[in-house]
């Protein structure tokens, strides 16, 4: 019996959130994981629709990771197949009743309202280099996003293509957009009353934006800012 199933049968719910090994035998084998089965990549919302749209046929049901981690259903996760009834089990989740297949829009809809919600986009290969998912998802709750911001295993979870700015005109020092960052990378001059960016901490997932109401925020390519443009 794994982890998985001891915490499902004894609903003891720091089980698996309590189980991010930061040795180095383990790192190896996260990076080795991640990186050969299951590769991982923020993405901004725009680009979670782009392949929404490339797929076509979505299934939203709850996220393993936040399931496993505090015992939460929450339909956050997008598999790009229609999902077959029994295909989880009946002991992981109530079968069809917790997949809910959604069209193109729906589906997109979805993406602008997880993203307002604060929650972080990915999308992820099955076997890599197979894509078959995107989840919406947040720390401490996401499993790849813990690994990476807690042992700094790069293959975890890589960085998005881009990496936010700041309008310095437009910020207006709020600092709402502080508390919708995960990764840390932003922080306040009180000097300068304006929010300043870390570029080397982002890791280009845009959530940041959606609590701006100047707009001051935009993402700019990874490969156009030299200082960064290899960090992943």
């Amino acid at each position: 019996m794994d982890k998985y199933d001891i915490y499902l049968k004894t609903n003891k719910k720091n089980l698996m959130m309590s189980d991010i090994d930061t040795g180095w035998f383990k790192r190896l084998k996260y990076s080795l994981f991640f990186k050969y089965q299951h590769a991982g990549q923020v993405i901004p919302s725009e680009e979670a629709k782009l392949a929404i749209n490339i797929a076509g046929q979505i299934s939203l049901l709850p996220c393993v990771c936040r399931f496993a981690n505090s015992g939460e259903k929450h339909p956050l996760c997008m598999l790009f197949m229609h999902i077959p009834d029994d295909l989880f089990g009946a002991h992981r989740f109530d079968r069809i009743r917790d997949v809910e297949p959604l069209t193109i829009e729906e589906a997109q809809f979805k993406i602008d309202e997880f993203a307002n919600k604060g929650y972080v986009q990915t999308i992820w290969a099955f076997l890599t280099p197979h894509i078959g998912a995107i989840c919406n998802c947040d720390y401490p709750y996401c499993t790849a996003i813990r690994v990476r911001r807690d042992t700094g295993v790069k293959h975890a979870l890589l960085k998005a293509e881009f990496v936010a700015a700041i309008d310095e005109y437009a910020c207006k020092g709020c600092k709402q957009c502080i508390t919708k960052c995960q990764f840390g990378a932003l922080s306040y001059s009180l000097a300068e009353n304006k929010v300043k960016i870390n570029q080397f901490s982002c890791f280009g997932c845009g959530v940041c934006r959606t609590a701006c109401k100047n707009d001051a925020i935009t993402l700019v390519p990874r490969e156009k800012q030299p200082m960064v443009a290899k960090l992943w």
